[in-house]
């Protein structure tokens, strides 16, 4: 992680894929998830159950939530 002139830290990305797996031969991708590690640090830890759960974007949160409360 690096830190810029401001003292803030720089965006890192840490890119998930949710996959389906059938068998052991087809994968369906689910969708994608983007955390920013730099909004993490120096925060307690986190033990929430959807992490996209305090998230601004709340129709992929919702998606995810659905998807999960259906599998």
């Amino acid at each position: 992680m690096t830190v810029d002139r401001a003292g803030m830290l720089s965006p890192i990305y840490l890119d998930l894929e949710i996959i389906q797996e059938y068998s052991g031969r087809e994968r369906i991708v689910l969708g994608t998830l983007e955390l920013n590690l730099a909004e993490y640090v120096g925060r307690e830890r986190e033990n929430r159950r959807y992490l996209m759960q305090a998230s601004p974007r709340k129709f992929f949160r919702e998606s995810l939530e659905s998807l999960w409360a259906n599998n």
